[in-house]
């Protein structure tokens, strides 16, 4: 049983929101949905968090953490600073369900670089690769203008075929392998076309 004057501890789950993001970016990873926050203070300012819903929203402003490099991550110091700002000076912050907080943008205008097959393939005997092929061949990446600057090709996942007889559609889904990066779009059909040889006699 709380009791007004005693001193406790409560969780709260605050909802996060990135705003004053420019029209020429785009976030490419999002903040979390929430954060939980525990805090230490007096059972009626505790309550009067939850009443008030003084810890319902937390609006972090991405003009005050604009970085050039895409990725921008809030420390356990500057996570206690924004939430601070909102609760008395006897209140007490405990923890946090997560030390970091962090997100990915990119310009909007992203790049255009040709997709390649990674991998091999190779006909059966008697057997001839006439085509092969990849719908769309050119796709559009977002990702920190440093990561655009080194990117010249989008590799497609590792396939192996071989002793093809008949030909290949299949549909490979495009991955960067690095966190914060957005591929578009996200799936290629690669198409393998195969035909046996035809031998003629000569008469």
């Amino acid at each position: 049983l709380m009791t007004m004057n005693g001193e406790y501890e409560m969780t709260y789950s605050t909802k996060l929101k990135l705003k004053n993001v420019p029209e020429d970016m785009l976030v490419i990873v999002p903040l979390p949905e929430r954060i939980d926050v525990v805090l230490r203070d007096k059972g009626d300012k505790l309550v009067e968090y939850k009443t008030r819903g003084k810890l319902k929203e937390l609006v972090v402003d991405y003009r005050q953490y604009a970085n050039v490099k895409g990725r921008t991550a809030i420390y356990g110091g500057e996570l206690n600073k924004l939430f601070s700002s909102r609760l008395a000076s006897s209140t007490e912050i405990v923890s946090f369900s997560m030390d970091t907080l962090q997100y990915y943008v990119a310009s909007s205008e992203g790049m255009k670089v040709p997709v390649k097959v990674n991998g091999s393939i190779e006909p059966a005997r008697h057997y001839a690769v006439s085509r092969v092929e990849l719908q769309p061949d050119s796709v559009t990446v977002y990702a920190s203008q440093v990561y655009l600057d080194s990117l010249k090709v989008v590799y497609t996942p590792k396939v192996h075929y071989e002793n093809l007889t008949d030909s290949v559609n299949t549909i490979l889904t495009l991955n960067a392998g690095v966190r914060g990066v957005k591929i578009v779009p996200s799936e290629v059909q690669l198409g393998v076309a195969v035909s046996p040889y035809v031998t003629k006699s000569v008469e």
